[in-house]
């Protein structure tokens, strides 16, 4: 029978509830009471502890569990004996209608909440990293005959597994080890379900066969801090980093995959994987993927088959023949109307990639990814920066995965702007359709940036059903105009829908959760639908031309946006009288706006001025039905900085909930 270190994975619950408090009864206990919580801790029920033993004892949880359990009101703590489930206190819940809501969350302790778990800051020890794995669950349920109810707990962690892959030429004929791990995370997971700032050092517990193991919420911010203690086996121990910007889902279970050298660490491949019901905490079984790793300089002489037609697509399996693609591009060769499919993962291992297009040159074709991924992409000194730099109207890319991106654009000599994404930097439209992008961009001059597309031109584009978690940095003491946007730095015309977004901009003068401007052109609108923002914004920069919003910026010339949100937090400390700033748009011109929230919270420094509002800054010849926006996190905002023509404030729904 297969030994694993199994822990808590999915759990069922299976227990009598009741809705109210009630004193144990006499003589024979609670148990007298036939709507008294029950819990029943069977094979298939509770799944949970004996880390260390068979997979049928794996099934049974330990003595000493606690599970908190409420409907609403008081929560009741339920420990497990060995045999049975008991109330704490002598006090339980009970069945009074006949349809209930339900809450849980596990493990109960002094540290956690329904609303707040907080994982331990040091993991190292089996015992805490079983006890960071917090789970809750709200579940309306109907009472049955026997009034037993089960709940499914929702796992709120991600996990994070960390496999050495190897060791490079420089340790040849030493012995070297890694004999520590840490990572910088948050601690706690709030009542949305996201993580804190990255401000704690976390050790990670290390199995019996070298991987190490620990367990972290979701983040809007994306760079992961590894800290490795090296051995290196000539008496020198080292402590190295490494870095990576993954998009930490809770429920999945991520491996990074480490290449050691004596002064640098290489993510050599990241393998994402769910975490699903009766997956356990540490397994010794964990299948790596596999990734083509790019020396920086090999280019393929063909392509790994096809003719480019809709039946028999030009396939890319290498690095090497992903630079191919990129010097046939630059060199002229458009491939309009043609095919490729990516077949394999690809690891261009931080080497300097030259985009796919330039300025005088772009890709016409369609390629699709078909769901693999690309990571370590690095690119610097390009003016259009990112996987690919420019592709044609006709152009449509999907299915593909980009993470740990490292983009360093170079401005324009003509016209001083640089112009960057992760995916693609400038479109003339076209089809972006189910794209994960995840990474940094970094501007010390001018620019238009976004997680997906930097910027689109005068053609019809559709971006859809794509996430981006991306960081945007650019100096506070320089008074440079930088256009960013999670989804899209200039969107002209088209359609956004069925997006999210999450990262942190620094700096950024005109910037939104989904986009920084839209429809920059008096003859062209665009529509958002089903959008949601969780990014940070940090508007500090003294500047003249800040327009902030959680999910666009500045909405030029009209257009439609319906059922989107934005929960990330705006910093902002701009004295400039020429501000705008909204939880939901900093300007926005001819915007018909259904069901649009901001949920997230608004942070004024004290020199902030300019017009300010909790929904729109600057609002013209607007429509809005059914909006609304947290007043906890307005503050004393109201829905607009200014509303034109005068007069028109009591046509708007907008409402502080």
């Amino acid at each position: 029978m297969r030994m694993t270190i199994r822990q808590i994975c999915v759990l069922s619950l299976l227990a009598l509830l009741s809705s109210c408090a009630k004193e144990n009864v006499t003589g024979t206990g609670y148990l007298s009471d036939p709507n008294a919580v029950v819990v029943e801790a069977g094979v298939g029920s509770l799944t949970r502890s004996n880390p260390l033993g068979t997979e049928d004892e794996q099934k049974a949880f330990n003595s000493g569990d606690v599970i908190a359990v409420s409907n609403g009101g008081e929560y009741f703590n339920y420990t497990f004996d060995g045999g049975v489930w008991t109330p704490e206190t002598g006090k339980y819940l009970r069945w009074e209608t006949s349809s209930m809501t339900f809450n849980a969350y596990y493990p109960a302790s002094a540290d956690n909440s329904f609303d707040l778990g907080r994982l331990k800051t040091d993991q190292s020890d089996l015992k805490d990293l079983i006890a960071s794995d917090y789970m809750r669950v709200s579940q309306k349920v109907d009472k049955t005959s026997d009034n037993k109810l089960t709940l499914t707990m929702k796992r709120m962690t991600s996990r994070i597994i960390v496999h050495v892959k190897g060791f490079q030429d420089e340790f040849k004929g030493l012995n070297p080890k890694v004999s520590g791990l840490s990572v910088r995370i948050s601690t706690v997971i709030n009542k949305y379900g996201y993580g804190g700032p990255l401000d704690t050092e976390v050790n990670a517990y290390m199995a019996a066969n070298g991987d190490f193991y620990l367990l972290s919420p979701q983040s809007r911010a994306n760079l992961l801090e590894m800290s490795l203690t090296v051995d290196c086996g000539d008496g020198q121990t080292k402590t190295l980093k490494a870095y990576s910007s993954p998009l930490l889902e809770p429920g999945k279970s991520y491996t990074f995959n480490l290449l050691v050298g004596k002064n640098t660490v290489k993510v050599a491949g990241i393998n994402v994987n769910d975490w699903q019901t009766g997956a356990p905490i540490v397994d010794h079984d964990t299948e790596v993927e596999e990734y083509d790793s790019w020396d920086g300089a090999a280019i393929a002489n063909d392509y790994d088959g096809g003719t480019g037609t809709a039946e028999d697509p030009y396939k890319i399996r290498t690095a090497a023949q992903l630079a191919l693609l990129a010097s046939k591009v630059n060199g002229g060769e458009r491939y309009l109307y043609k095919y490729f499919d990516l077949t394999g993962n690809i690891d261009l291992a931080g080497h300097p990639w030259t985009p796919i297009g330039n300025k005088d040159n772009n890709f016409g074709g369609e390629f699709n990814g078909k769901g693999f991924s690309i990571i370590n992409l690095t690119v610097s000194d390009h003016e259009y920066s990112g996987l690919f730099g420019r592709a044609y109207y006709q152009c449509t890319i999907r299915n593909l995965n980009l993470r740990n991106c490292d983009i360093r654009p170079k401005a324009s000599s003509s016209s001083g702007t640089s112009i960057a994404g992760l995916l693609v930097a400038g479109i003339y439209g076209g089809v972006i359709d189910n794209c994960k992008v995840e990474g940094m961009i970094t501007l010390s001059e001018e620019g238009i940036v976004g997680g997906v597309l930097g910027i689109s031109s005068v053609y019809d584009l559709t971006i859809s059903n794509c996430e981006s978690d991306i960081v945007v940095e650019t100096p506070l003491d320089k008074d440079n105009s930088v256009i960013a946007g999670g989804i899209a730095g200039s969107f002209t015309m088209g359609r956004i829908s069925n997006v999210l977004a999450r990262g942190k901009f620094v700096g950024c003068t005109m910037a939104g959760g989904i986009a920084g401007n839209l429809a920059d052109d008096s003859n062209y609108t665009c529509e958002l639908s089903d959008c949601v923002s969780y990014v940070d914004i940090y508007a500090n920069k003294v500047s003249s031309f800040n327009k902030i919003g959680g999910l666009v910026g500045y909405w030029y010339n009209g257009g439609k946006i319906s059922d989107c949100s934005a929960y990330g937090k705006i910093s902002y400390d701009n004295e400039s009288q020429w501000g705008y700033l909204g939880g939901a748009f900093g300007i926005g011109y001819r915007v018909v706006a259904d069901h649009v929230h901001f949920g997230g919270v608004i942070e004024l420094g004290e020199k902030s001025n300019g017009t300010l509002g909790a929904f729109v800054g600057r609002a013209s010849n607007i429509t809005t039905s059914g909006c609304t926006y947290s007043k906890s996190g307005a503050g004393n905002l109201n829905p607009w900085g200014k509303m034109e023509p005068e007069g028109s404030e009591s046509q708007q729904d907008i409402k502080a909930i």
